[in-house]
């Protein structure tokens, strides 16, 4: 599990993040210590920090990004990461999904600790460190931890910089700076903001307190595609991958016919009859198109003649089988993974944002062979965001807003009244009872 941790200065990213270290046995990973641990060690790297420090500027996005590659790729530390403090721009958020890529890698969760200025300011001002041990108080809240701190109170000091003006302009520094990555980042299923306004224990088991998933109950049936509909954030994504047993369950079944999956290894499911294609394909994009199916083949003992049937539903990829998945169009990569899921023999198929990032074109592609698996007996878990084709495809509509299964209707419901879909997903239709258009 990967993580991405945002704040502003005094949001409580770094109790939060320590919690997460401490729950989940991840690495922390802070820009700041890596650039210093680089000057201590008197690397070559580390020398030329010095230099560039030693003058006022700014370190390079270069040398920042390959300092964060060696922790990426670096096994001791693979799917384990929390990262602090970057990325601090969009270049480097990019950099960050291309590594990660690279070594078959993704982010798992955003989180984005989202604090007032106001309240920044009160807690700021009323911060104090001991300048003995480190550790830090905040003189409004924690009256009885004071007086029963070990050290003697004449350590406990305040940083010339905690004043008013100070705290307003590094928070307003920091917002500026970071607004255009969060930006980038907020359309993400695994991107959840936090309210910490409020006092937050811990957020590492359920995100601020709040359950991603509450009493979902749903079946799919053969040959079926249910739409899983909501906003971002809603649990979709999360929801198939606790199907997956990516994510665990606190309580309740997951079934497919009598075995229960909510007992098995993550790499067992498969295994069952339940192909996954996640959100970013997550390919092996070193491997060829067709080591990439025999993979799906040889997780399930499956025969060539599934990964005959699964090529005939894409035809373009017999002239791609030689070809490094990692150099296909995005548009073939979505084929690719849709392809190596079918070469499970799957009953049931659980998709994420199929069409993420493809041209219209591809997405009705795309669609199309959704469409194809139905009559094979096939059925489908679809959470997508582009509104028509899922109205188009789906048997069934069903909306979840904040990990709860709100409501289930059918399609043509839902073009003769459209209100749910702005009502959960946020979007209004341009025509009522007719061929639908939606924005």
């Amino acid at each position: 599990m990967n993580i991405v941790i945002f704040g502003s200065p005094g949001a409580g990213k770094g109790t939060q993040a320590q919690n997460i270290v401490n729950k989940f046995n991840l690495y922390q990973v802070s820009t700041g210590d890596l650039l210093r641990n680089e000057i201590n060690n008197k690397s070559q790297t580390g020398k030329k920090i010095e230099h560039i420090i030693s003058k006022g500027d700014f370190v390079t996005d270069d040398i920042v990004n390959s300092l964060i590659k060696k922790i990426v790729i670096n096994t001791n530390y693979r799917n384990r990461i929390i990262f602090d403090g970057y990325p601090r721009n969009i270049n480097q958020a990019e950099n960050l999904e291309i590594i990660l890529k690279s070594d078959n890698q993704s982010i798992n969760f955003i989180l984005y600790l989202k604090v007032s200025r106001d309240i920044i300011q009160k807690r700021i001002l009323g911060r104090m460190i001991c300048e003995k041990c480190n550790k830090t108080f905040n003189e409004f809240k924690d009256e009885k931890q004071i007086e029963k701190h070990a050290c003697e109170k004449k350590y406990l000091i305040k940083r010339k910089d905690d004043n008013k003006e100070s705290i307003i302009t590094r928070y307003d520094e920091y917002m500026n700076k970071t607004k255009p990555v969060l930006d980038f980042y907020s359309s993400r299923s695994y991107f959840y903001e936090i309210d910490g306004n409020e006092k937050i224990e811990e957020i590492s088991s359920s995100y601020a307190q709040v359950r991603v998933l509450s009493s979902v109950s749903l079946n799919v049936k053969e040959g079926e595609v249910l739409g899983l509909l909501g906003r971002n954030g809603a649990g979709k994504s999360t929801l198939l991958k606790s199907i997956m047993g990516l994510v665990q369950i606190d309580s309740g079944t997951i079934k497919l016919d009598d075995v229960v999956l909510s007992n098995k290894l993550a790499h067992e499911i498969p295994k069952c009859g339940i192909g996954y294609i996640p959100q970013g394909r997550r390919l092996f994009p070193e491997l060829m198109v067709e080591e990439n199916l025999k993979m799906g083949l040889y997780a399930r003992n499956s025969s060539n003649e599934v990964l005959d049937w699964a090529l005939s539903l894409f035809p373009v990829l017999k002239t791609r089988l030689k070809q490094k998945s990692g150099t296909l169009s995005g548009g073939e990569q979505q084929m690719l993974a849709t392809a190596r899921a079918l070469c499970l023999e799957p009953k049931y198929i659980l998709m994420d944002e199929p069409s993420e990032g493809l041209m219209p074109k591809l997405i009705e592609t795309i669609f199309d062979i959704v469409e194809k698996l139905k009559s094979e007996k096939v059925g489908v878990l679809l959470v997508e965001q582009k509104i028509e084709g899922t109205l188009r495809i789906s048997d069934r509509i069903v909306f979840l807003e904040n990990g709860i299964l709100k409501e289930e209707t059918t399609p043509q419901q839902l073009i003769d009244n459209p209100e749910p879909l702005e009502k959960y997903v946020g979007v209004k239709s341009h025509t009522k009872g007719r061929s639908p258009s939606f924005a």
